[in-house]
């Protein structure tokens, strides 16, 4: 293959068209977020888009390095290793590059759901103190802070939508909850949306309950941790004690081998 054949030209605009429009792509959930003021959930048809794009973004850009090296005369372990970074690029651009809106939720919702329960004890505190839901909000995003910053822009964003909606404090927070994937967070803000229009000792009663189901939840969640990470543990210390056995046992053999040789070469 020649590298200044009209076939290499188009190659190169056509990768650079893909990844000018993987790069819109990318914009385009940031876009979305800003219109509506909430902090969306990745839709099907975006990571449709994104693996469409960035496999054929990938696959041109891995025909460009094969085609170079190919061009070159390139041999031995530097094409192996040209190869191997053309299948990277594959990889990334139709597996990687797709799925990271996809872990970026779900690391998010991991966050939400560790600070659901103290954000549930913050909001029964200061209901049953007497602070009205928003006023319980704002004070609650008055301070940033890096430990709670996940959180603290959830309500700042349902602070947003209460004054673009006209609706309720803790209705504006079901509302931005529903976006998130944090199943304790939206059912922590459906049970205060529905108590909302009562008194406050209703709310307060909302809040002991969700806090309880909150606490299980989480100790449920630690206990299975423990017991993964345990057996992770003993399947690390069976592999340990195989491979020690199975190097013990090549060590006799050669040593006893080499002895063996030893004795009767010396007779």
């Amino acid at each position: 293959m020649n590298l200044v054949a009209p076939t290499t030209a188009g190659l190169l605009l056509t990768c650079a068209g893909l990844l000018l429009a993987g790069f819109g792509a990318a914009q385009l959930t940031q876009a979305r977020r800003v219109v509506a003021g909430v902090q969306l959930r990745a839709q099907g048809s975006d990571i449709a888009q994104r693996t469409l794009i960035g496999g054929a973004a990938g696959a041109v850009a891995a025909l460009i390095v094969i085609a170079s090296v190919l061009a070159s005369g390139i041999d031995g372990r530097p094409r192996l290793a040209a190869f191997a970074v053309a299948g990277v690029l594959v990889v990334y651009g139709g597996i990687s590059w797709p799925a990271a809106p996809l872990r970026e939720q779900a690391r998010l919702a991991r966050l939400l759901r560790r600070l659901t329960p103290s954000f549930t004890g913050y909001l029964r505190v200061a209901i049953g103190g007497g602070d009205s839901p928003h006023d319980a909000l704002t004070r609650y995003v008055a301070r940033p802070r890096d430990a709670i910053a996940p959180m603290q822009q959830i309500v700042r964003d349902a602070l947003l939508a209460a004054q673009r909606i006209p609706t309720s404090s803790f209705a504006a927070l079901r509302h931005v909850a529903r976006f998130t994937a944090c199943q304790e967070l939206i059912d922590l803000s459906e049970a205060l949306a529905q108590a909302e229009e009562s008194s406050a000792s209703t709310m307060v009663g909302q809040l002991v309950a969700q806090e309880q189901t909150l606490a299980a939840i989480i100790a449920d969640e630690d206990m299975r941790l423990i017991k993964r990470r345990k057996l992770y543990v003993l399947c690390f210390v069976a592999y340990a004690m195989i491979m020690s056995t199975l190097v013990q046992i090549l060590y006799v053999n050669v040593l006893g081998s080499a002895l063996a040789k030893g004795l009767l070469g010396g007779s």
